[in-house]
C-alpha cells in the first residue's frame, strides 16, 4: 500500500484518468480511516476548480445515460465516432464514480466526526460558537461544511455538555441521538448522554424541548429538569437538587449517592473501556456516597479500594474484585 497519494494524481482520478493500478492504490490508501479525510479535501477542492461537477448530479446523469441510450446508430456509424462515444463513457464513468463514493462515504462526506477516547475528555468549539465537552468513549458528528440556514444539527454518540450560542436569528440547535429522539434549543447549557442503558438530558441554564416520536407530545424543560429515555422506551420527568451530580466529570469527579458497586462498574465500563467482575453479589450491593476525583482508572480503582477495603487487580481489560 502507498503511503502517500499527492494532489495531482488524487485529480487525476476524479477527472477519470487513473490506471486500474492507480485506482487499486487508491482504494488500498483509503483502508486508512486517517487518508479518508484528506480525500474529501482534495475533492473539494476540485470541485471547487471544476464547477462542471457542481450541476446537480440526477440531472446530469440523466443527460449522459439519456446519451448514451440514443446511440443507435448503425454499426459503421458507431465506428466513425467512436471517439466521441468514448467521451461520453468517460464522463458518465466520473460522474457515476464520483456519485458512487460519495453514497458509500456520505457520512464521511457530509458529517466530521470527533471522538473522545476512554479515558479522555475533549473540549470543542464549533463553528457558530457553541463550546461543547466530550466526555470519555464518545463521538460527535458535525456537518463538515458548516451548519444549515435553519437549523445546527449535531449527532451524539456517548455523553456530552452543550454551551449552546443564541444565533441572531434564532437559529436552533439540535442534538440528534437517535431517530426518534433529540434535543432542540436556542441558546442553553444542558448535558446529553446516550449509553447503552438510555438516554438522559439534563438542563442547566435555559429552556429545551424533547422531540421523542413515541410520546403524545413534546416534553419542555426547565433549569433543575432530568429527562431520562430508558431501553425499554419509556420517557420520564423529574427535577434534580443537585445537577453538578450528573456534570462533574468535566472535571474528572465522580460523583456517588448510594450507588452500588454493580452501578459503579457500568461507570467504569462506559468512561475506561473495562469490564467489572464483582465476586459476591454482597459486594455488588455495597454502595457509596460522596465524591471522588480521578484522572484516570487507576486513580478511582485506589479510592473505591480505599474505602471499602477491597482487594482489585486489574488484568489487561479486566477488573476482578474481592
Amino acid at each position: 500500500m502507498k503511503d502517500i497519494i499527492t494532489k495531482e494524481q488524487m485529480f487525476e482520478y476524479f477527472r477519470g484518468n487513473a490506471s486500474i493500478i492507480q485506482k487499486h492504490e487508491l482504494e488500498s490508501w483509503l483502508q486508512n480511516p486517517d487518508h479518508v479525510e484528506l480525500y474529501f479535501h482534495y475533492l473539494e477542492e476540485f470541485e471547487k476548480q471544476n464547477l462542471a461537477f457542481k450541476a446537480d448530479s440526477e440531472s446530469e446523469i440523466i443527460k449522459i445515460w439519456g446519451k448514451i441510450e440514443n446511440q443507435s446508430q448503425p454499426y459503421e456509424m458507431k465506428l466513425n465516432n467512436l471517439r466521441k462515444n468514448t467521451s461520453v463513457w468517460v464522463a458518465a464513468a466520473c460522474v457515476l464514480a464520483l456519485l458512487f463514493l460519495t453514497y458509500l462515504f456520505q457520512d464521511k462526506f457530509f458529517l466530521k466526526e470527533y471522538h473522545s477516547e476512554y479515558g479522555k475528555i475533549t473540549n470543542l468549539s464549533l463553528s457558530d460558537g457553541t463550546k461543547v465537552t466530550l466526555n470519555s468513549n464518545s463521538s460527535l458528528m458535525v456537518p463538515r461544511f458548516g451548519f444549515g440556514k435553519n437549523t445546527r444539527r449535531v449527532i451524539l454518540e456517548g455523553e456530552a455538555y452543550f454551551s449552546v450560542i443564541h444565533s441572531p436569528t434564532n437559529q436552533k440547535f439540535e442534538v440528534q441521538t437517535s431517530k426518534d429522539f433529540k434535543v432542540e434549543v436556542l441558546g442553553t447549557e444542558f448535558s446529553v448522554k446516550n449509553r447503552n442503558k438510555g438516554i438522559q438530558v439534563l438542563l442547566d441554564r435555559g429552556k429545551v424541548k424533547i422531540h421523542y416520536s413515541k410520546a403524545k407530545k413534546d416534553i419542555l424543560m426547565k433549569p433543575g429538569d432530568l429527562v431520562k429515555l430508558d431501553k425499554n422506551g419509556s420517557i420520564s420527568k423529574e427535577a434534580v437538587k443537585e445537577t453538578k451530580t450528573f456534570t462533574a466529570w468535566r472535571s474528572h469527579k465522580f460523583i456517588f449517592d448510594k450507588t452500588s458497586l454493580s452501578e459503579l462498574a457500568i461507570v467504569i465500563k462506559e468512561n475506561f473501556g473495562l469490564d467489572v467482575n464483582i465476586k459476591s453479589v454482597e459486594l455488588e450491593n455495597k454502595t457509596i456516597s460522596g465524591e471522588i476525583e480521578a484522572q484516570n482508572v487507576d486513580e478511582l480503582l485506589e479510592a473505591i479500594s480505599n474505602i471499602f477495603d477491597l482487594q482489585i487487580e486489574k488484568n489487561n481489560n479486566t477488573i476482578e474484585i474481592y
